[in-house]
């Protein structure tokens, strides 16, 4: 028998202060790479990547059509831009109308051949299993029937153990 038994369990459960030094070592690893990562004007290898920098609010509106290439400008803000007329507290014209007219009655043509379509599908399906369910219904009753015989018969001749 090994004479150390009880001491090579005890080593199993505490392990020291090693897990403790190595969690150190790796926290403090992260955290200088975390810090010192943007040094160099973000080079990383042969790669650099341009310093991100704050957009500056305009100061008038002759900023929003200057004529800097800046890709990611903002757009101006929609007072400036006409997108609504005042035909539009008018209401629509009688040609808007019309199509409005012709797509409502599509519309509602097209909802309806689609529940009488669906409707139907409901019903077939309904129809098969009811006509499923009553053909399990005979068959279990000749089966029943099949069975009651049998017994029956067994009754009035029993088999003979000689």
């Amino acid at each position: 028998m090994y004479p150390y038994h009880h001491f090579h369990h005890a080593a199993a459960g505490f392990r020291g202060p090693r897990r403790l030094i190595w969690f150190l070592i790796g926290a403090g690893t992260a955290a200088w790479f975390l810090k010192y990562k943007d040094a160099n004007e973000r080079q990383f290898g042969h790669c650099r990547r341009p310093q991100v920098q704050q957009p500056q609010a305009p100061e008038s509106q002759d900023t929003w059509h200057s004529a800097e290439p800046h890709h990611h400008r903002s757009f101006p803000p929609l007072a400036h831009r006409n997108y609504w007329s005042s035909n539009w507290e008018a209401g629509p014209t009688p040609e808007e109308k019309e199509k409005i007219a012709v797509f409502s009655s599509y519309a509602a043509d097209s909802v309806t051949e689609l529940t009488e379509t669906t409707l139907d599908s409901i019903l077939n399906t309904a129809q098969a299993l009811k006509q499923n369910l009553v053909e399990y219904r005979l068959q279990r009753e000749r089966e029943q029937k099949e069975r009651q015989r049998q017994l029956e018969e067994q009754q009035k001749n029993p088999p003979r153990l000689v």
